[in-house]
């Protein structure tokens, strides 16, 4: 089971885009002004075949114009959720 946060709002009240969001949005493409959202799919650290799973099944069909990232508490991962964020890109820690 995945909760999907769908997470709207992506730019700061001055239009300058947040650590967060920079982070967030980063690896997404030269030009991020053009996104829609960015849909946040909640997991931790045991979850990583559901992870691998989206990235066979459902990345690849995404929209161009939603960037998808999985959603994880960074405090005390296992080194395997680390070197996977790097892997992929996709790990928002």
């Amino acid at each position: 089971f995945a909760l999907v946060v769908l997470m709207l709002g992506l730019v700061s009240v001055d239009n300058v885009p947040t650590n967060a969001q920079q982070e967030c949005l980063s690896g997404v493409g030269e030009n991020d002004s053009t996104l829609l959202a960015v849909l946040g799919v909640l997991s931790h650290a045991p979850q990583q075949r559901l992870r691998d799973a989206w990235r066979r099944h459902i990345l690849p069909v995404a929209s161009p114009d939603i960037a998808v990232r999985f959603v994880m508490r960074g405090f005390g991962v296992p080194t395997h959720v680390n070197l996977e964020a790097k892997t992929h890109g996709d790990v928002i820690l």
